[in-house]
């Protein structure tokens, strides 16, 4: 596979998963509104990964793309 094209696969990768962790962050705030404080770490901890994901997927797509 082309490096670029592969570097293009990861960026959307990332986007999609970054649509994902604001998602898991809106369930979190309405955890913690609601008083669900477990619901609410959890619901952290997936984004806190999501946030990791989407850090190291823009970063191989950066070295690839190079």
């Amino acid at each position: 596979m082309p490096p670029r094209l592969e570097a293009a696969l990861l960026a959307a990768l990332a986007l999609w998963v970054f649509w994902a962790t604001v998602s898991y962050a809106n369930h979190m705030v309405a955890n913690a509104q609601a008083g669900r404080w477990v619901g609410a770490v959890v619901d952290g901890a997936i984004w806190l990964g999501g946030v990791l994901l989407v850090v190291l997927f823009v970063q191989r797509a950066w070295e690839k793309w190079k």
